[in-house]
């Protein structure tokens, strides 16, 4: 008699179609439900400035006005040109002269997450990086070996050095962790002998701070106040909203008050503030302000009685921005002078005027180092002092930019970094210039900067 052969359950046969499944159900819902789409960027080209851009899959640069820019494409501010780049999650990166910068990824998944990165090939790049909303988001800038990655912020970014204006980001060589950057904090990376990155990190220089793109891009903040372990929340948003508004043709004035407000003071004040990017000039109350080029964001006029442009009583100012093609824009602030004490009929303005120069141009001089002195240092300073109808300041034929008028100080380095400091004897000179252009007075020394000590 035969017996019935129990039939088995092949349990590995079921295991492996479990995990079949499984798998395929991973795949699907990866590729349908997580799949990722790519976004452009927009290029913005400010009036007399040009774009050169490198497609991808191309092999030289083109000149072109308006394009959207794809992922790994090329895009370079060559020849003294400034652009700047629109993202689609609304951050910015903005390309200073002589600049390059690809594109690398430009992506948004289906569950809102971005996937943003950049590799600066050169030059000064500033980044404005809109907070995320998704943590799974990125941002990340390659620059030289190293990377930034970061969720918000505002960012320089140069060869082996980037500064902080707002939010904070975590810099890496490869896959290790170097660095944390905190609000107000600078980094400059260099290599030892054994190949490894050292990082010097401080308070933002004052160069840097000074940097026209810097003083534009970081309105209202005092960096050199900031503790070095703060880290920014609030103001990242609130900083790029100042981008944005310099973008959608307003002026903004924000000395000695704001837009139509009525101001009383009891001393020449500075009206200054800023303008749409594409400003070809500014006139204030008809005045075309002589050291205002197109294509600045920033403007600033003496309300001074010396040169007749502020009396007692209400003076009325009209700001006036004119844009490509003769598109204007207007603001208007309203100072009320109430001087403490006002000059004697008999006394003569112009005899005292003429004294007040001659007084304060020898206020215009080097009070460090002296004449003769010698540095091995990697950074030289230069000090010195200012007139109260000081306007602008050049020294070693560089004018100062973070000088405002009526500064009785000012400071002046020399670095490797900043490309001035040149080994040899040099003979440093300092100008300084009233409101109109005009030399007030200067004074100079001769130091000797020699190859940097390794003591």
């Amino acid at each position: 008699m035969k017996r019935k052969r129990q039939k088995k359950i092949n349990y590995f046969f079921w295991i492996f179609l479990t995990l079949i499944l499984v798998a395929s159900g991973f795949m699907i819902r990866k590729f349908f439900f997580d799949s990722f789409e790519n976004f452009p960027a927009k290029l913005n080209i400010p009036a007399g400035n040009r774009a050169m851009v490198k497609l991808s899959g191309d092999d030289v640069f083109r000149e072109i006005s308006e394009i959207e820019i794809l992922e790994n494409d090329t895009v370079l501010a060559d020849n003294g040109n400034e652009i700047f780049l629109e993202i689609f999650d609304n951050s910015k990166i903005f390309l200073t002269k002589n600049s390059e910068i690809i594109l690398e990824k430009m992506r948004q998944w289906s569950n809102n997450k971005t996937e943003i990165s950049a590799k600066v090939v050169r030059g000064d790049i500033w980044f404005s990086v809109k907070r995320k909303v998704n943590p799974a988001s990125s941002f990340v800038v390659s620059f030289g070996e190293l990377n930034l990655q970061t969720l918000g912020g505002e960012f320089l970014i140069r060869n082996n050095f980037v500064a902080a204006v707002s939010g904070s980001a975590k810099i890496f060589h490869k896959e290790s962790f170097l660095e944390n950057l905190q609000l107000g904090q600078q980094i400059d990376f260099s290599k030892n002998s054994n190949g490894e990155f050292l990082a010097k990190k401080e308070i933002i220089s004052p160069e840097i701070q000074s940097w026209d793109w810097f003083t534009i891009r970081s309105k209202n903040f005092e960096l050199s106040s900031f503790p070095e372990n703060l880290n920014d929340e609030n103001k990242t948003e609130q900083n790029v909203t100042d981008i944005e508004s310099l973008e959608k043709g307003k002026i903004e004035i924000l000395t000695p008050g704001k837009n139509d407000e009525e101001v009383i003071v009891d001393d020449p004040v500075v009206i200054s503030g800023k303008v749409p990017v594409g400003t070809q000039k500014v006139l204030v109350n008809d005045y075309q302000l002589s050291k205002f080029s197109p294509g600045d964001t920033e403007f600033k006029y003496n309300a001074a009685t010396e040169w007749k442009t502020l009396q007692p009583g209400k003076n009325e100012y009209d700001v006036v921005a004119v844009l490509k093609n003769n598109e204007k824009v207007i603001a208007k602030i309203i100072l009320i002078f109430e001087p403490e004490q006002l000059e004697s009929e008999n006394f003569s303005r112009s005899e005292s005027l003429e004294n007040k120069i001659l007084e304060n141009s020898k206020k215009c001089q080097i009070i460090s180092p002296q004449n003769n002195e010698s540095f091995d240092q990697d950074v030289v300073e230069i000090n010195g002092s200012a007139s109260e109808i000081t306007s602008s300041i050049i020294v070693d034929n560089w004018k100062l930019q973070k000088y405002s008028p009526g500064d009785a100080t000012w400071t002046y380095r020399l670095a490797d970094k900043y490309g001035n400091r040149q080994v040899g004897k040099r003979e440093i000179v300092v100008k300084c210039f009233d409101i109109n252009e005009k030399l007030i007075g200067e004074d100079e020394i001769e130091i000797e900067i020699l190859e940097i000590s390794e003591n």
